[in-house]
């Protein structure tokens, strides 16, 4: 299956790889078009110094381009950034910070308040975490003829990542968007569908944000909800996988797991909210561009057929519910390993031991991380909106800091430590049967369900052990 995978991708990769295909943008005779850098920030000083920087490097005219720094943070972030604030408006740069007095809204109520302070036709987002090349700006609205199409609403680039070899779940992280990147966003392209902006390294026609109903704050995914609601609109979503811009990716796997979290409850949220409006309103084009970011939806469904299907073939002795349940599960496992394999064929990995362990890491991850994603799905698709929860960042900067606090185990685990026992108890049942073949799904999924729990407890324990 995984040759099958790297054969698949193979042939994608005359299609898909930026290195081998991007076209050198011609430089055109587009005028300058003007542009505020909103960069939205939330107790992100480690980080936050390095994205102004790259953003007053960026090689556009100053007359053109402003920069808003929409802070909220509560911490000492304000104190690390003033002093590079002035420095940066003394060299010519307009730069506006905006600090509210109540965190409403989150980062959609702090992209909504620094809307209302821009005058520009063009406004570009990165998160605290990403730092634009030079040539960013000017690649993306002069040289690339994306928006003198008055119905592209936004263009969005490809996300790199800086610290992408510094552990196991970096690598495996890396795997993962770059099958988001590289194929996903491609292939949603080549079949003539929207793409969806993912909050950060995007630029939005302003026009496009105002007819949608500009940035609203009933979800924790703003940026999906925005893009679901300009495609009503009759806007497009443009995607450039040679428009890079480097970010960090988290490094522990509890910093992971509550990125996860806000990404799916953020995505139920969003589908809840725009799926009455998609059934009356939508054209055919506009539903398959929803359904393509809805793939999060078969998280809970494969979830409950991992624990029923064995504890069914158990009880019932049907060979037809056996076998179309075993095929179904290896289809499904086939289909999450081949995301990480054809994404390392494509992404110009080397076939070698460290790029199979990466790829084993990256399935694991993804089976693992069922539980967790289902319970949040679940939970956005029928619960409230919740809190936006930031994901902590690292970054270069050398800071003074309280002392630490310890990020705990969410309280998901109890759920996975029970799910883990219930594919034990399964396994061990179907082995005593004498039907050892049918337990194989479930031990491949306790196998990775286990190594996320494992993996809890000791990010926990290396905090404990850090503070102390």
């Amino acid at each position: 299956m995984g040759g099958l995978a790297f054969l698949i991708a193979g042939s994608a990769v005359r299609r898909v790889r930026p290195e081998q295909n991007a076209t050198p943008p011609s430089v055109a005779d587009r005028p300058f078009r003007t542009v505020t850098v909103q960069l939205p920030l939330f107790n992100e000083g480690a980080v936050a110094l390095d994205l102004l920087r790259a953003v007053c490097a960026l090689d556009y005219p100053r007359a053109f381009i402003d920069i808003q720094i929409l802070d909220d943070s509560t911490d000492d972030t304000p104190d690390l950034l003033m002093p590079e604030i002035e420095t940066m408006r003394a060299r010519g740069h307009m730069i506006l910070y905006l600090r509210r007095s109540e965190r409403t809204g989150w980062k959609a109520g702090a992209l909504a308040a620094g809307l209302q302070n821009s005058k520009a036709e063009f406004i570009a987002i990165f998160d605290a975490d990403f730092t634009p090349p030079p040539a960013f700006l000017l690649s993306a609205l002069v040289r690339s003829p994306a928006f003198d199409d008055a119905s592209v609403a936004f263009l969005q680039g490809r996300w790199t990542f800086r610290n992408a070899d510094q552990n196991y779940l970096t690598r495996a992280q890396a795997l993962l968007l770059d099958w988001q990147f590289l194929i996903q966003k491609p292939a949603i392209r080549s079949g003539q569908l929207s793409s969806t902006f993912n909050g950060s390294a995007g630029i939005w026609r302003r026009k496009a944000i105002e007819e949608a109903g500009e940035w609203q704050t009933d979800t924790l995914a703003e940026d999906l909800d925005l893009s679901l609601r300009a495609s009503l609109c009759g806007g497009r979503g443009v995607y450039d996988e040679c428009l890079t811009c480097p970010s960090e990716l988290p490094t522990s796997l509890l910093s992971y797991r509550l990125q996860q979290r806000r990404w799916a409850k953020g995505t139920a949220q969003c589908l809840r909210k725009a799926l009455p409006r998609y059934m009356r309103f939508a054209t055919f084009q506009q539903v398959r561009s929803l359904v393509a970011a809805a793939s999060l939806a078969l998280y809970p469904l494969l979830l409950a057929g991992l624990v029923l299907w064995p504890m069914l073939c158990l009880w019932i002795d049907l060979q037809l519910l056996e076998a179309a349940g075993m095929a179904i599960l290896l289809i499904a496992f086939a289909l999450i390993l081949s995301g990480p394999v054809s994404a390392a064929a494509v992404s110009g990995r080397g076939r070698n031991i460290r790029t199979g362990l990466d790829v084993i890491t990256a399935t694991a991850l993804t089976l693992g991380s069922l539980p967790n994603n289902s319970l949040a799905f679940l939970t956005g698709l029928f619960g409230g909106r919740g809190v936006f929860e930031r994901t902590p960042k690292n970054g270069s900067a050398a800071l003074p800091r309280p002392p630490r606090t310890v990020q705990k185990p969410h309280p998901t685990l109890v759920i996975e430590t029970v799910v883990a026992a219930q594919m034990a108890w399964a396994a061990w049942s179907l082995f005593a049967a004498d039907r050892a073949p049918l337990a194989w799904p479930c031990l491949i999924f306790l196998t990775a369900l286990s190594g996320i729990i494992a993996g809890q407890i000791a990010a926990w324990l290396r905090a404990v052990l850090a503070r102390g």
